[in-house]
């Protein structure tokens, strides 16, 4: 459970004051795309991010969400 914990605290300040793309996010914390995306999917299924808008890669920018956790 720790490890989660320090992986969403990892994720919400990445895109704290910036939105970023999944591989954006990756880059920054220094994890595998795959291993960040399921954090970041399962950060936006309980509302803590949201997507914003598409970079023009294609690939969606995350945000914190408003009253997220």
């Amino acid at each position: 459970m720790r490890e989660q914990a320090k992986i969403k605290g990892k994720i919400t300040k990445a895109v704290a004051t910036k939105k970023k793309t999944i591989p954006e996010i990756a880059k920054e914390i220094e994890m595998d795309v795959h291993t960040t995306s399921y954090y970041v999917l399962t950060l936006t299924h309980y509302k803590i991010l949201e997507p914003s808008e598409k970079s023009e890669e294609g690939y969606w920018k995350y945000k914190l969400a408003k009253g997220g956790r």
